[in-house]
Order: C-alpha cells, then sequence, then structure tokens
C-alpha cells in the first residue's frame, strides 16, 4: 500500500499539468487507468499474500477433521479388538471338545475308557467278585478325575490302577507247619503285560487327538499372549493422544458432547468473515493451532502402527482356525466318533469366521471396516499435505 500512495504522489503533478494545460480530460483519463491498473496490481498481491497463509491453513484445519475421526475410530476398534482377544482366550467352543466328558465329537471319553477296561478286565483269569471289584474301582477312579485331569493322565491313571490290582493267595502247604512258623502268602497280578498293552493301544487314537487338542489350545493361548505383550503400549498411547485432545484442546474426538466440525470450526474460527492474509498468518502461529498440528503426525504414526497390529491378530485367528478344523476332521477316524456331530462343529467354526454378512461378520470381517477406514485417514491426511 506504500507503493500505492506513493505512485499517486508521482502522478499528482500530472493532475496540475493537465489542469494548466486545458487538456484536462485526457491526462485525467490517463491518470485513473494507472490508479486503476496500481489497484489491481496490489488486489492480486494481496490475493497471492492471502493465499499462501490460507492453503497451510487450510489444510490443518481439514487434517484436524481427519485427525479427530481417525483418533475416535483407532480407540473404539483397538478396544473392540483387545476385548475380543481376552474372550478368544477362553476358545469356549474347542475348550468342550476337549472335555473328557463331553459327546460333541459322537462319543464320550470317560465312557470309551470305561468300557475298553472293563473288556480288558473280563479276559482276566480271576473269579467274577474280583472282576467286578476292579471295574468298580476302574469307573470310581475316571469319574473322580474326569472333569480335572486331562486324557493322558485319565488314561495313565487307569493303566496304573490295572497293573498294580493283585490277588494274595496261599500256596498249597508241602509240609505240615510247626509253631511259629507262617503262612506262605503269594500275590498274583492278574491283569498281564499283554492285556495293559492291549488297553493302552485302544486308547492310544484317542490321547493322540486330545494331546494335539491340548497342544494347539496352548500354542493359540501363547499366541494371543504374546501379542497382547507386544503391543501392550499401543493401546494406551492412543488413550493418551485422545486425552491430550481433551485436555490441552478441549476436543471430544468422538463429537459425544458436540459434533467433531464444530469443535474443528471454533478450534480454527472458521466462521470468522473477515480472513485475511493477517488473518492466516497469524492464526498458523497460534499455540493450539501448531498443537493440532503435531497430535496430526502423531496420529498418523499410530495409525500406521494399526495394520501391523490387526494383521498380526487375524493370523493368529486364521491360524488357530484351520488348526482346529483339520484336528476336527480327523477326529472323524476315532472309534465311535459321529461324522454329522464333527460336521456341526465345523459349521460352527466357520460361523465364527465368516458370520453370516447380516448382523455378525466374523472374525474375518468384524474389524475390517475399521482397518479401511484408518488406512483411508492415513492417505487423506497425507494427500493433505
Amino acid at each position: 500500500m506504500i507503493k500505492y500512495y506513493s505512485l499517486l504522489l508521482l502522478l499528482l503533478p500530472i493532475s496540475l499539468f493537465a489542469q494548466s494545460t486545458g487538456n484536462t480530460d485526457s491526462l485525467l483519463k490517463a491518470f485513473q487507468e494507472r490508479i486503476d491498473s496500481l489497484a489491481k496490481v496490489v488486489n492480486e498481491i494481496n490475493h497471492t499474500n492471502a493465499k499462501s497463509y490460507a492453503e497451510p491453513y487450510n489444510t490443518s484445519y481439514r487434517n484436524a477433521l481427519l485427525t479427530m475421526e481417525l483418533m475416535s475410530t483407532l480407540q473404539i476398534t483397538v478396544k473392540d479388538i483387545i476385548a475380543d482377544r481376552n474372550e478368544a482366550l477362553a476358545n469356549t467352543l474347542m475348550s468342550q471338545v476337549g472335555n473328557p466328558t463331553n459327546d460333541q465329537l459322537g462319543f464320550v471319553f470317560t465312557e470309551r475308557v470305561i468300557t475298553v477296561a472293563e473288556q480288558v478286565i473280563s479276559t482276566a483269569n480271576i473269579a467274577p467278585e474280583y472282576k467286578n471289584r476292579l471295574k468298580t474301582t476302574i469307573s470310581d477312579i475316571v469319574g473322580g478325575i474326569a472333569k480335572s485331569f486331562p486324557a493322558v493322565n485319565i488314561v495313565t491313571s487307569v493303566i496304573s490302577t490295572l497293573a498294580s490290582f493283585n490277588i494274595p493267595f496261599i500256596e498249597k502247604l508241602t509240609k505240615k507247619l510247626k509253631e511259629g512258623d507262617t503262612l506262605p502268602v503269594k500275590i498274583d497280578a492278574p491283569i498281564r503285560k499283554e492285556m495293559l498293552e492291549q488297553f493302552s493301544t485302544s486308547m492310544m487314537p484317542y490321547v493322540n487327538f486330545y494331546q494335539q487338542l491340548n497342544n494347539q489350545a496352548q500354542e493359540f493361548s501363547g499366541d494371543l499372549r504374546f501379542h497382547k505383550a507386544k503391543y501392550d503400549d499401543y493401546f494406551p498411547a492412543i488413550n493418551a493422544l485422545v486425552e491430550r485432545f481433551r485436555s490441552e484442546l478441549s476436543i471430544d474426538v468422538h463429537g459425544i458432547t458436540r459434533p467433531v466440525k464444530d469443535q474443528a470450526d471454533d478450534l480454527f474460527d472458521m466462521n470468522n468473515t473477515s480472513r485475511n492474509s493477517n488473518f492466516y498468518k497469524n492464526g498458523l502461529q497460534r499455540p493450539e493451532i501448531r498443537k493440532v498440528r503435531d497430535f496430526t503426525a502423531q496420529a498418523v504414526q499410530l495409525a500406521r502402527d494399526f495394520k501391523p497390529f490387526y494383521n498380526d491378530y487375524y493370523r493368529i485367528l486364521l491360524k488357530n482356525f484351520d488348526d482346529n478344523v483339520t484336528l476336527l476332521q480327523d477326529a472323524k477316524k476315532l472309534p465311535g466318533s459321529d461324522a454329522g456331530k464333527i460336521d456341526n462343529l465345523v459349521a460352527q467354526l466357520r460361523y465364527l469366521r465368516k458370520g453370516d454378512d447380516k448382523n455378525d461378520y466374523g472374525f474375518e470381517g468384524k474389524f475390517k471396516g475399521g482397518l479401511e477406514k484408518v488406512l483411508s485417514r492415513i492417505v487423506q491426511i497425507g494427500a493433505s499435505d
């Protein structure tokens, strides 16, 4: 503007000269044209200056909006995944399959143990009362430990009981006993080695199945706990940034108290009708605007960390699903198994993975929407920079 008025002073003698020479109209017209031209240049300069500050200011505003939405999505989705991970630790469906008193495979394991043990006992060369006594003992032992011991321990306990069962007897006397002599009592172990091997061989397919099931459950549980340890600081970092929005900028990223856009408009004074170059220039230097730009950078980094957090969890669930389906298909080979019941279990597992595409998306699609939204916001913020 100083240049503008300086030019007016330079043009003033022209006006005075025009009046003295009588060429007033033509010279004043030229004078006016120069003034208009100068005003246009000044306006263009002001517009250029305002634009140079307005663009980064408006970019910061758009990024602030995107960042608030991003942090809201991150906090909600990560919280849901953590809750889902804690629930997955229970793994209730396969835990029921692993219960030796459950019949989800078409047989009750404890009943199979008792049945095979009784078959072995029936072949022993002992009196019926001893057979019945041993069968009752086996039944009591299996019933007592079935709810708290895994399959291999149940089988081991039965083998130990069979092997240790014995019958005391007195051998035929070959001479007359004298005072002070003792009766020659001996012990007979009627359950022979080959009978124990018969029982063990019959039980081995079941033991192998339940052992594999237990190993897979332990591996799944270990993978989930490793995921928890690996990303132990991730959710607290998200919560901390959301809290900084609230405490330092009075921003509720979830828009519960007020719509997010209204909060951003107030922060950036977007309802101000006198936005010029000074407004944008000074606005970029305001502490709260500089702070929200810093928060945006932090949010983008947290968002980038979300993809490995999500992918690692998804891979754990998918591996466990595949392992369990394979094991259940193998369970169809077990004596007494019911293929129809096992197929029903596989269908339940597939539902847990796929859902019904209406109300329940299963673990495969449950958090995919959150992932897509997070990745989209990263791209949008990057495009605005």
